[in-house]
């Protein structure tokens, strides 16, 4: 493979379109069933530095018999904190007697004793019973497994209809605040829990599908997750195309989700989901290319770093792809910015389906494209949001759009005034000339420190303007 000073920004975007292309695909499959069943592939989980859940045995109707006598004997002799090493269990029961086995006293104070209040003295009994006392029990089968403790699902009740039962095996996980693993974690790596899980019918259904304990919940009718679900799958198809990867890493923890932050040497690209840590990502790397895997607005908060730009918005129903090149040339005439858009606006626009407004706002965004600069629509910047910018050097507005099918503009001065343009366009439909000296006098407009060029669409007519006064006039081409 050449070295990355040898790859051109169109190269690497040749040689990344494949894989994002699939990445999407992979990503909604993975994203609707986590969302619609609570479950996710298995060869996702292996991959996940959250996995804890390493086995899962379940239990079948052929069991139901021995689950409920299971359970009727908990209730009946009041047993608690149960455990089992496979060759006894240990419990706690308020019974001094259980099964012709005496327990060992244990007393449990409540209250204080400070001279008014005296203590009510309650009364346990610890057991630790060999297994060989239990064999002939009907539910002796689930005590020969060794478990530590027997959870109950949040959606059973004492009269759900179905109860199912599970046998998890699980791995110890860091505590949250721990920088450091343990030495004989480098050699333990097997299970080290198990715990039987009394389930409804459908955290039964998907107890083998999750992986982890805290990744997946119900939201209503919904899961959500915080699974790593785009770093994997993105990583996954990396190495399928032969294509070397070197993931950042962090001793920081998170409640959320672990963010994609992926280094690939050979196309010099670093690749990310958010702008955490960027900039010192930038700073370290000094990456030719930028891959930001995230929606269209985001794309002007990635332009600051001297880099090319990719963003990838996996959401988008067309045009998926933008892309920023450092070296291209942007027009910076604006006789040639506002010619461009007076020779093609009509023509553009004439051959897009849709609102009117629609059209003249895909049209305004080819223009921008055509002439090197980098078009958004509906770009929120200090709180206003407009309808089309054209970007340029480090995602600055040069030219700031808003499109109009009524006779009002005044809001539209105000909007676009809030981007800091080099040249505002306002475009509305009034039907006389009148308009003209109307905007001409607005007291606005003599404070406004860049240039205003204002479009009366219904009269194909263009102005001009400067601090209130009337540069020059044009006429729009209409379409042929």
């Amino acid at each position: 493979m050449l070295a990355p000073e040898h790859l051109s920004l169109a190269q690497v975007l040749g040689k990344l379109t494949p894989i994002l292309s699939e990445y999407a695909t992979q990503l909604k499959t993975t994203e609707d069933r986590i969302k619609l069943q609570g479950t996710i592939s298995h060869d996702i989980c292996v991959k996940c530095s959250q996995r804890n859940i390493v086995r899962v045995e379940k239990f079948g109707a052929e069991s139901l018999g021995g689950l409920d006598s299971f359970l009727t004997w908990l209730k009946d002799n009041n047993v608690r904190d149960l455990v089992s090493t496979g060759k006894s269990v240990e419990f706690r029961s308020s019974q001094l007697e259980l099964d012709g086995i005496k327990g060992t006293k244990i007393t449990l104070f409540e209250g204080v004793g400070l001279g008014f209040t005296s203590r009510t003295e309650e009364m346990e009994y610890a057991y630790r019973i060999p297994f060989s006392k239990l064999k002939n029990k009907t539910f002796a089968g689930f005590l020969t497994r060794p478990f530590s403790e027997l959870r109950v699902c949040a959606h059973l009740s004492e009269v759900s209809a179905e109860k199912h039962l599970a046998y998890v095996g699980t791995t110890s996980r860091h505590n949250m605040f721990d920088r450091h693993q343990r030495v004989e974690d480098l050699w333990e790596r097997g299970e080290t829990s198990q715990r039987y899980e009394l389930l409804c019918e459908e955290c039964f259904k998907r107890i083998d599908s999750i992986g982890c304990e805290e990744s997946i919940r119900k939201e209503g009718f919904t899961y959500a997750h915080r699974c790593p679900t785009q770093k994997i799958i993105f990583e996954n198809l990396l190495a399928k195309q032969g294509i070397r990867c070197v993931p950042g890493q962090t001793e920081r923890t998170s409640l959320g989700s672990i963010g994609l932050m992926t280094y690939l040497p050979d196309l010099g690209v670093f690749a990310s989901d958010s702008l955490a840590g960027l900039e010192e990502a930038v700073e370290a790397l000094k990456p030719d290319t930028i891959l930001v895997l995230q929606r269209k607005q985001s794309l002007p908060r990635f332009l600051e770093f001297d880099t090319n730009v990719i963003l990838f918005d996996p959401e988008a129903e067309k045009d998926p792809i933008l892309v920023y090149d450092r070296n291209r040339v942007v027009e910076k005439f604006e006789e040639t910015l506002i010619d461009a858009v007076l020779e093609n606006l009509d023509e553009y626009s004439s051959e897009v389906r849709g609102k009117e407004h629609d059209r003249l706002t895909a049209a305004f965004e080819r223009i921008g494209k055509e002439l090197g600069f980098i078009p958004q629509t509906e770009m929120a910047l200090k709180g206003a949001r407009v309808d089309v910018v054209w970007l340029g050097d480090k995602g600055k507005v040069e030219v700031a759009i808003e499109v109009e099918t009524s006779a009002q503009w005044k809001k539209d001065i105000v909007t676009t005034w809030e981007t800091s343009p080099r040249l505002a366009i306002v475009l509305a439909h009034f039907k006389t000339e009148k308009a003209v000296d109307d905007i001409v006098q607005y007291s606005l407009l003599q404070q406004m420190p860049h240039r205003l060029l204002f479009i009366g669409y219904t009269q194909k007519k263009a102005y001009l303007i400067e601090r209130g006064v009337i540069l020059k006039s044009y006429n729009v081409r209409l379409a042929s």
